[in-house]
């Protein structure tokens, strides 16, 4: 049976999260294509800025309103 690649959208602050996901995605062939944070200094770790360590195809999305920009999961 085929394996499903999945899309996964990553909420983060700190590169460091994102790097570790992003590598467990890419052994798994899935995918990152949206990364969402909060606006302010917590998007920054280590003097380095989350946006500069994303890489090509993958989106930002900073917001401080999570429920208004993205749709509930249903229960």
């Amino acid at each position: 049976m085929p394996k499903a690649n999945a899309r996964v959208v990553v909420l983060t602050s700190f590169l460091p999260n994102f790097q570790l996901l992003s590598s467990w995605a890419e052994r798994h062939d899935h995918q990152i294509p949206l990364v969402v944070t909060l606006p302010g200094g917590s998007a920054h770790y280590g003097g380095g800025e989350l946006a500069a360590g994303l890489g090509k195809g993958v989106s930002l999305l900073v917001t401080g309103k999570l429920r208004t920009v993205a749709a509930p999961l249903p229960h």
